[in-house]
C-alpha cells in the first residue's frame, strides 16, 4: 500500500509540473526565456517592449498586405528598410525570431476570434480569424510577434478568415407632421430597440403611431431599428451625429452615437429623435448603446 501511495504522489507532482499549463499567459518574459529549450517546431511567444512595438508599428505603411515575414537576423530586416531608418539596438536576433506582417480586413469594426501562430505538418502558419460589422471602408492590422528562436527553417504563411456580423444600414431623423418634433414616451438620452411593430407601442400609442409611417415600412424579418432621443440646450452648436456599430463578440455589439459640440451664443434648444436601421437583432444577441460627446 505504501508503494502505491508513493507512486500516486510522484504521478500527481508530475501532472502539476508538466500538465497544468492553462494559466501560462500569451507571452513569457525575457527572464523566463533563459530556461526554455525549444524543441523542433515549438512556438514560445515572448512579450515585446513598448519601444520595439512602436518601431514595428511604424513599418505598417510599407508592408505588403496579407503577408507575414519571418525575420531571423538584422541583415534580413535591413534589406528592405529605408537607409534613414535605424534598427533598435535591443532587437536580439541571437535568441529570438520576429514576425512582421499586415492583414487587410473587410472593416475597421471587428472582434478578434483567433490571432496565433501554429506549426503543423512541417510548416508555420499564422491564423487570424475575426468577426466584423460591414463598413464602406476596409482596414489594415499589424501582425507582429517575438518568439524564442525557431529551431526549424521555413517561411510563414498567413491565413485570414473574416465572418460577417450585424451591420448598420442607414440612419435618419424622425419628424412629425409638418416637420414638427415627435412626442414619443422616452427620456432624454434613452435608446429603444424595436424588433417588431409591437415594440414601438411601448413608446407611442395607436393611432398616433401611424403619424410615423417610417416604422411600418421596415422589413422586420431582416432588420431591427434603434430609436433614440436627445435634447440639446442651445449653449452649443451640435454637429450631425456619427454612427458606429462594433462587435464585442459574436453575440454582443456596441452601438455608438458621437456628437461634436462647439460653444456658441446663437445655438437653439431642440430635441432630436433619430433611428438607425441595422441587420436583424435576434433574441440571443446583446446590444449596448452609448452617446459619445466631444466638446471642441
Amino acid at each position: 500500500m505504501k508503494k502505491y501511495s508513493f507512486l500516486f504522489l510522484i504521478a500527481s507532482l508530475c501532472w502539476c509540473l508538466f500538465g497544468c499549463n492553462e494559466d501560462c499567459g500569451f507571452g513569457f518574459s525575457e527572464g523566463d526565456a533563459e530556461n526554455i529549450v525549444p524543441q523542433q517546431g515549438d512556438i514560445v511567444p515572448m512579450t515585446m517592449n513598448s519601444e520595439d512595438s512602436a518601431f514595428f508599428s511604424s513599418l505598417l505603411p510599407s508592408l505588403e498586405r496579407n503577408k507575414v515575414m519571418r525575420i531571423d537576423s538584422r541583415d534580413e530586416l535591413s534589406t528592405w528598410l529605408p537607409d534613414s531608418l535605424l534598427i533598435p539596438d535591443d532587437l536580439d536576433f541571437e535568441r529570438y525570431t520576429y514576425l512582421l506582417g499586415c492583414a487587410e480586413l473587410h472593416s475597421p469594426s471587428y472582434y478578434v476570434k483567433q490571432d496565433t501562430l501554429v506549426y503543423a505538418s512541417g510548416r508555420f502558419e499564422y491564423l487570424f480569424d475575426y468577426f466584423y460589422s460591414p463598413s464602406d471602408a476596409s482596414s489594415v492590422r499589424l501582425i507582429c510577434g517575438k518568439y524564442v528562436k525557431f529551431s526549424v527553417p521555413g517561411g510563414v504563411s498567413l491565413s485570414i478568415d473574416g465572418e460577417r456580423g450585424l451591420g448598420l444600414v442607414y440612419s435618419t431623423e424622425i419628424l412629425g407632421e409638418g416637420l414638427s418634433t415627435p412626442d414619443f414616451n422616452m427620456e432624454d438620452r434613452e435608446f429603444a430597440l424595436i424588433r417588431m411593430i409591437p415594440d414601438l407601442y411601448n413608446y407611442i400609442q395607436w393611432p398616433e403611431a401611424w403619424n410615423y409611417p417610417f416604422f411600418f415600412t421596415v422589413d422586420y424579418s431582416r432588420y431591427s431599428v434603434i430609436l433614440w432621443k436627445r435634447k440639446f440646450d442651445g449653449v452649443f452648436v451640435v454637429s450631425d451625429p456619427d454612427f458606429k456599430i462594433t462587435p464585442l463578440s459574436p453575440v454582443s455589439y456596441l452601438y455608438e452615437v458621437t456628437h461634436k459640440f462647439t460653444p456658441s451664443l446663437i445655438g437653439e434648444p431642440r430635441t432630436s429623435y433619430v433611428v438607425s436601421v441595422i441587420d436583424k437583432i435576434t433574441d440571443d444577441v446583446q446590444l449596448e448603446c452609448v452617446f459619445n460627446d466631444i466638446v471642441q
